[in-house]
C-alpha cells in the first residue's frame, strides 16, 4: 500500500478503532484501515492460529459496531503471492464501487 494508496483509496496503517463495551472504551489496532471503503485488512501471523475465536469476535464487533468488512490474509499469502492478495482487494474495491454507484 505504497503512499497509503490503493486504487485511489487511502489506507491507514496500524490504525486504532474505538468501541465501547459495558460502558468502557476499548480499541483494536487494524493493520490497514480504509474509511472510504469501510474496510479493515488484517495480516495474520502464526499467533492467529491460536486465537481464531478472538479474531472472529473482533471481526464481528468491527462489523456490528462500525459497519466494517474485515478481510484477512496470512503472512504466508502476502509473502508468497502478493498478486493474489492485490487481486482479492481489487475485487472488493470493484464490488464496493458497483454497490455505491449502482
Amino acid at each position: 500500500m505504497r503512499k497509503k494508496q490503493f486504487m485511489g483509496y487511502r489506507f491507514l496503517r496500524q490504525h486504532p478503532l474505538l468501541y465501547k463495551y459495558y460502558g468502557k472504551q476499548h480499541f483494536f489496532i487494524a493493520d490497514f484501515y480504509c474509511r472510504a471503503l469501510s474496510l479493515v485488512v488484517e495480516i495474520d501471523g502464526g499467533i492467529h492460529e491460536k486465537q481464531k475465536e478472538y479474531d472472529r469476535v473482533r471481526s464481528e464487533i468491527l462489523k456490528v459496531r462500525h459497519n466494517l468488512r474485515v478481510i484477512r490474509f496470512s503472512n504466508d499469502e502476502v509473502l508468497d503471492n502478493m498478486n493474489k492478495v492485490l487481486i482479492r482487494l481489487k475485487r472488493y474495491v470493484d464490488s464496493y464501487n458497483t454497490r455505491v454507484r449502482g
